[in-house]
């Protein structure tokens, strides 16, 4: 009897440790498991990040590639760098807007960037409205005026003639009033009260952020000039005197104080690939054309006001405080802080002649209005 019993303990205790053994094992498997899993979750977190970083830097190179080339639209194709790559770039115009979409790789975690910019200003045939006037900033386009490419302007629009006509897209920061003729799309961060033709897409209550461009830098303009006019308080030129002094009939001159455009009888025409930058207020008394319409380009900058009058002018035009047009025309572009445009007035956008002038010119910056991730 005590020997039977014996051998039944003894047959309870080994299953008993069998018991133990399998959870043992079971609980050891389990944590090897979990660490396992912890430890592809901590690389995929990582690689997530690198990824991330990646997809950042395809957009910071997309931005590098506008200043140099404001109409850049070629896209980034695959980048090894390190242990990850940028998988590539894709560039879609949406009008006076791009979206930017970078897409990067590390391991087998992807990430996305996607990023709407403005273009670099002198992309457009007009750019302005950052100044402080009481009641808020209106551009009025009034009368038979035309305007022949891109409008971004940061506060309100008001096309206010059923004759006038926009051939492109506006974008506003305020509200946007239309009796007039926009062959484009409109986008608007407040409303657009439209009793004319818009033939595109309408987009209203945008939560638009329109940056001001940078500044005009004198600074930049004195240290590269091929000449300075300096030693007086103000200064008068005719069209054909402003590639003077500069070799080659190329290059910046520099004015140092106020400038008064002065042609001498029926004198409006000028010669060379000038950028005539104006530390001072610039004043426009005669038409202004080129010789060579294929050859001969200019910019007029000033860090003060710029009054073009009622002239015909072939130039990049950006003024740091306030461009005033009383009708007339304009081909080139047009970029001030502040607007003052009364009458009629024909705006075209040339874009050989902003490539032709941009190697002169500090880079214009492209602006980000939105930017996600996922």
């Amino acid at each position: 009897m005590f020997k039977h019993s014996f051998f039944n303990d003894q047959g309870v205790a080994l299953v008993a440790v069998l018991l133990v053994l399998i959870l043992v094992f079971t609980l050891g498997v389990a944590v090897l498991s979990l660490g396992g899993t912890e430890k592809t979750i901590s690389t995929n977190l990582v690689q997530g990040i690198q990824a991330r970083y990646l997809a950042e830097a395809g957009i910071q190179m997309s931005l590098a590639e506008l200043a140099k080339e404001p109409r850049w639209r070629a896209g980034l194709g695959e980048i090894v760098l390190g242990a990850g790559k940028i998988k590539g770039v894709e560039v879609k115009d949406l009008g006076a807007t791009i979206e930017l979409v970078s897409e990067a790789q590390v391991g087998k975690v992807t990430r996305h960037v996607v990023a709407e910019v403005l273009p670099p200003a002198v992309s457009f045939a007009l750019t302005g409205g950052w100044g402080n006037r009481d009641g808020g900033l209106k551009l009025q386009i009034s009368g038979n005026s035309e305007v022949e490419g891109d409008i971004v302007f940061k506060e309100n629009v008001q096309v206010s003639s059923n004759s006038a006509v926009i051939n492109g897209d506006l974008v506003a920061g305020n509200t946007v009033e239309n009796r007039g003729t926009i062959r484009g799309n409109v986008f608007a961060g407040g409303p657009i009260i439209n009793d004319g033709v818009i033939t595109g897409e309408q987009r209203s209550g945008l939560p638009l952020c329109i940056p001001e461009p940078q500044g005009v830098s004198m600074e930049y303009y004195r240290e590269n000039a091929g000449y300075i006019l300096t030693g007086a308080e103000g200064f008068t030129l005719g069209p054909g005197e402003l590639d003077d002094n500069l070799p080659g009939s190329e290059g910046i001159l520099y004015v140092d104080g106020d400038l008064t455009i002065k042609g001498q009888g029926n004198e409006s025409e000028y010669q060379g690939r000038v950028v005539l930058a104006v530390n001072g207020n610039i004043v426009l008394n005669c038409d202004l054309e080129p010789e060579n319409e294929n050859v001969n380009y200019l910019a007029i900058i000033s860090e003060g006001d710029i009054n073009l009058g009622s002239h015909s002018i072939k130039a990049f035009v950006h003024g740091g405080d306030t461009v005033t047009l009383n009708g007339g025309s304009l081909t080139g572009a047009l970029l001030a802080r502040e607007l003052d445009i009364r009458g009629r007035v024909e705006l075209y956008y040339d874009k050989v002649m902003i490539d032709a002038l941009y190697e002169e010119m500090p880079p214009y910056y492209p602006e980000l209005l939105t930017w996600k991730e996922y």
